[in-house]
């Protein structure tokens, strides 16, 4: 992954690897430099930030030390060295509160666990202490604001954050159970507003099935009342034919022309 930077001059700066070498290279808006190789022995994990003006580095090498460096100087600012106990992994270098950082996770040689550390390289004896060590390698985030930098480590079996202040001290701010008890009285709360707006619905079914029930006993009530009326004034009918038949016949039989 390239890491871009701009210089008070406007000037674009471009940090990448390519295989086990590290280039940095100038760029304008009509040109752009040809490669300046900072090293030779990158294996994995840059990591860049702008410290005092300069662009500061850092990186696993190939031979499995984790070095900062400078691309103003030659040499390492920083350097722990690997050996056959010692294994670094994830660098992160940042700038807080004035001071340059640098967090990596170390794997324990004696029960090979895996610690998250931070160290200052310009400092190279003072450390901070990040509690805690965990059985399987974690992935860790960090996230530098204007107080505090927060420290996020989580793989799929658990989840950490934590907080450091301005005089290097860690705080837990949440863990998986935490994250998992949240979780869960948010699908409980989640739950309960279903489940309202279930019975809700029931409801509101429950009054439309009473409602049409009642239209149904209602349109049957009318159609009884229609095949009523049309059964009498059939009847009517009849009983009218019937007189205007026996009228028919009494004036035929008194009235002969």
């Amino acid at each position: 992954m390239e890491h871009i930077y701009t210089t008070e001059q406007n000037q674009k700066l471009l940090l990448y690897y390519v295989n086990n070498q590290i280039h940095l290279r100038t760029m304008n808006r009509e040109s752009i430099s040809r490669p300046n190789v900072l090293c030779n022995d990158y294996a994995r994990d840059l990591t860049s930030t702008i410290y005092n003006g300069t662009i500061y580095y850092a990186y696993v090498s190939t031979e499995h030390s984790l070095l900062v460096k400078s691309i103003t100087e030659n040499g390492s600012l920083f350097r722990l060295a690997h050996t056959d106990s010692l294994e670094y992994f994830q660098p992160q270098i940042l700038v807080f509160n004035k001071q340059l950082l640098l967090f990596y996770v170390m794997q324990n040689p004696v029960d090979h666990s895996y610690s998250v550390k931070c160290v200052f390289p310009f400092q190279q004896e003072v450390h901070v202490t990040i509690p805690d060590s965990f059985p399987i390698l974690p992935k860790v985030a960090v996230f530098p604001a204007d107080d505090y930098v927060f420290i996020n480590i989580y793989n799929d079996f658990f989840h950490k954050i934590l907080k450091m202040d301005a005089q290097y001290q860690c705080s837990v701010l949440g863990n998986r159970e935490d994250f998992e008890e949240e979780r869960n009285e948010m699908h409980a709360q989640e739950m309960d507003a279903l489940n309202g707006t279930m019975d809700k619905l029931k409801e509101d079914l429950h009054i439309k099935e009473t409602q049409l029930i009642e239209r149904d006993k209602l349109l049957r009530s009318q159609n009884a009342m229609i095949e009523s009326a049309k059964k009498q004034y059939n009847e009517l009918m009849d009983v009218a034919s019937q007189y205007r038949e026996e009228a028919i016949k009494w004036r035929s039989k008194f009235y002969v022309e």
